[in-house]
Parts: C-alpha cells; sequence; structure tokens
C-alpha cells in the first residue's frame, strides 16, 4: 500500500476496506478476455505487417513465372508447329494405303466367303463345346448337325406338309417303333 492508501485508512479508525482494496487491484491488472483480445489483436496485426511486407515480394514472383512460362510457349511453338505438319503429312501419306488395305480386305472376303464362314461356324462350335457341361454336350452335337443337314425345323414353325421332316411323311410312317432294346 502507498502512503497515501494508508493515510485512508488511518483516518477511517485504521482499517482498510477489502472491496476497495479487489477494486483496486482489479483495475490495476487487466482481464483474461481483455488479455485474449490484445493478444489476437496483435497477432492479426503481425500477420498485416507479413503479408504487406511479401506482397511486393509474391507479386514479382509471379510475373517472373508468367515471363518464363510465356517464354517456354513461344520457343516451343515453332517446335509444335513442326511436329503438327509431320502428323498432317503422315497421314496424307497413309491414307492411300488404308483405303487400298480396305479395299483388299473387302475383296479377299467377298472371295472366301465360304471359307470364313466354315472357320467361324467351327470356332463358334468350338467355344459352345468348352462352355458347355459334359453331360449337355451329346444335345450340343445333336443341335449342330441337325444345323448342318437342315433336318431340324427351327423352334416355332412347323415344318411344310410332304417334307421329310413332318406332316403327312410322319403321318404315313405310323407311330414310332420302340427298340428291342427296352422290351
Amino acid at each position: 500500500m502507498s502512503t497515501r492508501e494508508e493515510g485512508t485508512a488511518e483516518e477511517e479508525g485504521g482499517q482498510a476496506d477489502p472491496a476497495e482494496e479487489a477494486r483496486g487491484t482489479a483495475a490495476e491488472a487487466p482481464s483474461l478476455g481483455g488479455a485474449l483480445r490484445q493478444l489476437v489483436q496483435t497477432a492479426q496485426d503481425t500477420a498485416r505487417e507479413v503479408t504487406d511486407a511479401a506482397r511486393p515480394h509474391v507479386a514479382q514472383a509471379a510475373r517472373r513465372a508468367g515471363d518464363e512460362a510465356r517464354r517456354a510457349a513461344e520457343a516451343a511453338q515453332p517446335h509444335a508447329e513442326e511436329l503438327s505438319r509431320r502428323a498432317r503429312d503422315a497421314v496424307r501419306a497413309a491414307r492411300p494405303v488404308a483405303e487400298q488395305a480396305l479395299r483388299d480386305t473387302a475383296r479377299y472376303t467377298r472371295e472366301h466367303e465360304e471359307e470364313l464362314r466354315r472357320a467361324a461356324a467351327a470356332g463358334a462350335s468350338a467355344a459352345a463345346r468348352v462352355a458347355t457341361p459334359p453331360h449337355l454336350r451329346p444335345a450340343l452335337d445333336a443341335f449342330e448337325r441337325g444345323l448342318r443337314t437342315g433336318d431340324e425345323a427351327p423352334a416355332g414353325r412347323t415344318p411344310p406338309e410332304g417334307s421329310e421332316e413332318g406332316g403327312e411323311a410322319d403321318a404315313a410312317a405310323g407311330p414310332p417303333e420302340e427298340s428291342s432294346e427296352r422290351r
């Protein structure tokens, strides 16, 4: 306590008021919220100063990067144009060759149509054989034989009358006989 405060306390009866002392202490010391506000304000001010100080350097670096990119693009332009011209010339040169190959392929296909059909059928048959379970392969074989000989009518179509596939020929033959093995 200062001498002035001591004199005041003595005049009032020799004792100091504790509430008054607390008010004096609170007025002298900043509050926690005030200290935090001051800390945040200082941090913001420092960040602003650093940003303001760095701004010219960042702008200069951006200008230099832009200039370098522009120079690189200008230097690469003749090379890119040369590559483009070469690609265009290659396409022009390859076009007659590609067209001739297309014509040759069409001619070959017309000349060898039957061979190509047989090869495609053999490939399809082999693929079906691999994909079909072993116990269904006899049915697959019968179906393929029917396709090759033409003696099987497509599903949903009745054979024409008088043909070997059905009609009057089947009616004249009567019911099929049972094999001797079953008897």
